[in-house]
């Protein structure tokens, strides 16, 4: 089982599991980024692959080319499929990559 750090909001992080590795789960709130125009969201940090999970005002969406949402080919954002309306909350979470 591979060790699990999670970083919180307020910066700090918890380890879970044992043994066979690292990986860090990273929470972004990148609402700042939502602009009512804006369909392109960048991360603080690049993500594995099909780790990212975005979530819409509490709601989690969709990843897919017709669906919410598709991961940006270099892996530090994704690009939704129509603009979030201005005031809405946008948070991921994702597997940091190494």
């Amino acid at each position: 089982m591979a060790i699990v750090q999670i970083i919180n909001r307020s910066g700090g992080t918890s380890n879970s599991g044992g043994g066979g590795g690292s990986t860090t789960l990273k929470i972004e709130n990148v609402s700042s980024q939502v602009t009512g125009s804006n369909i392109n969201f960048s991360t603080s940090s690049q993500f594995v692959e099909d780790s990212i999970q975005v979530y819409y005002n509490g709601v989690l969406q969709i990843q897919g080319g017709s669906d919410d949402y598709t991961e940006d080919g270099d892996r530090r954002g994704v690009t939704f499929a129509l603009a979030p309306e201005t005031g809405t909350k946008v948070v991921v979470i994702y597997s940091e990559s190494a």
